[in-house]
């Protein structure tokens, strides 16, 4: 594939048609007359029906997953949430532990190992929430305070769920399998090829760590609970503001006090940021004032 910084049409032509594949590649292997056989069995067969074209596929597609739209003849709307087949994705070992109960109410899933899942792909279906993900630098003050109210009240609720090992939300047999499933992707050039030597080195090191993770926590430490990738998309709002769902947590992770309750990144002056600079951004003390508020009796020594 081309440099991006030496080429970037020419990327960005090879990285369509990458991702055309991949969808194609998914469309494939799904059953949609299964699919939709399926969710009606789960509405007392209320019929349904489903569109799994590429041009739907790819509107409602992130890094890791896309989604189709399963509508019901009584016009109810669930989605289907699909695994891309990208070379990134986790191993089926990961993947068979991260499908999670994620905000969303969920119907039904299955993992593509089982045995008993007639759709073809690893699959869940879902409640379709009416909301859109939050733009942080398109909203206006009011409105980012009003998000971050509701976000402190949110987090508060997960500083009661403290965990006493870090293995007990992500099993390190996931880690490990994950860690080879790279190892090997670099070996062969599918991913990072220009600086192979060096990713290779780096994951290999990660590997040792997880190898002695378990040995070396602390029998009385408490790690709390994640969100991975809080860059503020993972937020659904409606038009007034109100969060309807918070999203994604397939990597979610349990860290220590300090990290868990940091400050989203969606808050931080990236700008400043990269250029060394440690100094916290007005939101981020507004957004900390607000959550001591909330959590100080959970953790009195927050801040």
């Amino acid at each position: 594939m081309s440099d991006p910084e030496e080429n970037w049409e020419s990327y960005s032509a090879q990285y369509a048609s990458a991702q055309a594949g991949h969808i194609d590649q998914l469309r494939g292997r799904i059953d949609p007359i299964k699919l939709c056989f399926r969710a009606s069995s789960l509405r007392q067969g209320i019929p349904c029906t489903v569109d799994l074209s590429r041009k739907r596929l790819c509107a409602m597609m992130g890094g890791q997953n896309c989604h189709g739209e399963i509508i019901f003849d009584d016009n109810v709307t669930w989605l289907a949430r699909f695994r891309l087949p990208r070379t990134s994705s986790q191993p089926s070992e990961a993947r068979a532990w991260i499908l999670r109960n994620p905000t969303p109410e969920i119907f039904d899933w299955a993992c593509e190992s089982d045995p008993e899942n007639p759709i073809g792909a690893d699959y869940i279906l879902m409640e379709k929430l009416d909301g859109k993900p939050l733009t942080w630098k398109k909203a206006t003050p009011q409105q980012k305070e009003k998000v971050m109210q509701q976000l402190a009240s949110h987090i508060s609720q997960l500083a009661r769920l403290e965990g006493a090992r870090l293995d007990r939300f992500f099993p390190l047999e996931g880690s490990k399998a994950l860690l080879e499933s790279y190892l090997a992707m670099i070996a062969n050039g599918e991913i990072d090829s220009c600086c192979p030597v060096d990713t290779y080195l780096v994951h290999r090191f990660r590997q040792y760590i997880v190898g002695t993770l378990s040995k070396e926590i602390p029998a009385g430490d408490k790690f709390f609970l994640k969100h991975p990738d809080d860059k503020g998309d993972h937020i659904l709002v409606n038009d007034r503001f109100d969060i309807v769902g918070i999203i994604d947590w397939e990597w979610t992770r349990t860290v220590s006090k300090a990290e868990a309750f940091s400050s989203p990144c969606t808050m931080w002056p990236v700008a400043e940021f990269y250029t060394v600079s440690n100094k916290l951004s007005a939101e981020e003390l507004q957004f900390a004032a607000m959550f001591q508020r909330r959590a100080g009796k959970i953790l009195p020594t927050m801040y």
